[in-house]
């Protein structure tokens, strides 16, 4: 276990775990546990756990019936800037949600916010528009720092992490502004209401593929918590993987998101169906893609579209090209297998391309500082709900003062 936020867990979960519990975790390379451990990925399924530890990016994959039970009534007992870590049954001397604590508050205020999962759980109070936005993340591009620059401007959103997820535990759509996640656009299509509006960014596939594989073979990663697809590449020669039928779809991957129908009785996609499917369907004004390459103008045009203040954020996930030139070599020597297999993807980023071009050269398109009167009213919502929760804050942070002295006693 190299990252020190996992290791932080492991240590906080040993001075509490009794031998007859059952603690589930998310996929890792967890070292043993004292009790019994189970594991979850796409989706979380709590059966018989009686420590739970749940990762701050897979809030869409449990039923939210059964977060809002689990938040109600089971004692958090540690939390740190990926996890919260909730016990069944109550073993620490306090809940650290509540404050009490001026080490447990400092480190879940600066590091995970107490109110996110609140927020996460209140959402329908929290929504802002009667519309909503849909937000495809397509991998590697980006999507990572934009959808945290978009999304804080919607306390009502929800993210996806998989496809799967989002069909077992689709969004009940009264309660979002804003979702998103790794979505194909088949998949959401359904959902959509006629004054939704769906945006994302797309990649240069090359890069796009090469980034991925980089990914792949970063070492200190974890394997265990890749795609089955993501072990291949970390573990074969890059030549004989993109040769492979995963090798196929990973190189088209975009493509194959936004224009892939579900529904085809095909099990293979087909480029040019894919492609003629994905140019239709990105061609209606509801759907604001870019090129990553143009990640700010693409936030200014969808900031100004929506009426919303957002500020763009650092890259996150990236490689250290530096420290990889061997596996950029070894990506470079089957480039023109690569090219092969991406032919149609690379067709659709010129298309994609050319449209975001056009777009932002049209003036209705562009940032506006006008507000409706409803926008008004949002933001005024908006800025109310910050400032209970930092009045909440100065609350917890008082009691927590008041409370350290009686300890020192």
């Amino acid at each position: 276990m190299k990252d020190p936020l996992w290791q932080e867990v492991y240590r906080a979960l040993l001075d509490f775990l009794r031998r007859d519990d059952a603690v589930l975790l998310p996929f890792g390379d967890w070292p043993d546990l004292p009790c019994k451990t189970s594991y979850y990925g796409d989706l979380i399924s709590i059966d018989d756990a009686t420590v739970f530890v749940l990762h701050k990016g897979r809030f869409g994959a449990i039923d939210k019936a059964t977060l809002r039970r689990i938040a109600d009534s089971w004692q958090c007992i540690f939390g740190n800037g990926v996890f919260l870590c909730f016990s069944k049954d109550f073993r620490a001397r306090r809940d650290i949600r509540r404050g009490r604590s001026p080490i447990d508050h400092r480190v879940l205020q600066g590091r995970f916010p107490p109110n996110a999962l609140r927020r996460f759980l209140q959402s329908k109070a929290l929504r802002r528009r009667t519309s909503h936005i849909w937000y495809i993340h397509l991998p590697k591009a980006a999507g990572t720092s934009m959808w945290q620059s978009v999304s804080q401007a919607f306390p009502a959103r929800i993210y996806y992490g998989s496809a799967t997820a989002f069909s077992i535990n689709p969004p009940d759509i009264d309660e979002y502004d804003l979702i998103g996640g790794h979505l194909r656009l088949s998949l959401i299509t359904r959902h959509l209401a006629a004054e939704d509006w769906v945006i994302g960014l797309m990649r240069e596939p090359t890069e796009r593929l090469r980034s991925a594989f980089l990914h792949s073979r970063r070492p200190n990663a974890d394997p265990l918590t890749f795609t089955a697809t993501m072990r291949a590449m970390r573990d074969m020669p890059f030549a004989e993987f993109i040769r492979t039928g995963d090798g196929q779809l990973e190189a088209r991957q975009q493509l194959i998101m936004l224009g892939h129908d579900d529904g085809a009785v095909r099990s293979s996609p087909d480029d040019l169906d894919c492609l003629e499917r994905a140019k239709a369907i990105l061609s209606s004004d509801r759907f604001l893609f870019a090129p990553c390459t143009r990640a700010d103008d693409f936030l200014n045009v969808a900031t100004g579209r929506s009426h919303i203040r957002a500020r763009h954020s650092q890259p996150l996930n990236t490689s250290t090209y530096e420290a990889q030139l061997a596996d950029i070599n070894e990506f470079n020597e089957s480039l023109e297998q690569t090219l092969l297999a991406n032919a149609g993807e690379r067709r659709l980023y010129e298309f994609v391309v050319k449209r975001f071009a056009d777009l932002s050269r049209d003036p209705q398109c562009r940032a506006s500082g006008f507000k409706s009167w409803r926008h008004l009213v949002g933001d005024a919502r908006h800025q109310a709900e910050k400032a209970i929760l930092y009045l909440d804050e100065i609350r917890h942070r008082a009691r927590a003062a008041m409370i350290a002295p009686r300890q020192r006693r």
